[in-house]
């Protein structure tokens, strides 16, 4: 990840619950990786309320900023979506 990458990070207007998700994800996930993660543990690691990672979570993926895939054992796979920080505009 480049110093870039945390510039349009940082200039994103995002709620605090999603720059705390996403920075617990981008410790969590290799770039472009995969991993399962439940909410509720990712809720207490963060201690949030399970609702509100589960909000930050949705509004990353509206953004297009994580990928979310297919739900086993009651655990999610999230991965950071390299593609998105490759157009030139954000907002």
């Amino acid at each position: 990840m480049s110093a870039s990458w945390y510039e349009i990070i940082a200039k994103m207007n995002l709620s605090k619950e999603c720059y705390r998700v996403l920075m617990m994800l981008i410790t969590i996930l290799e770039f472009n990786g995969e991993h399962q993660i439940h909410q509720a543990g990712l809720a207490k690691e963060l201690g949030m309320e399970r609702q509100n990672v589960h909000r930050a979570l949705k509004e990353l993926i509206d953004r297009k900023i994580v990928k979310r895939h297919i739900k086993q054992n009651r655990a999610t796979k999230y991965e950071l979506n390299g593609e998105f920080f490759e157009y030139d505009d954000f907002e």
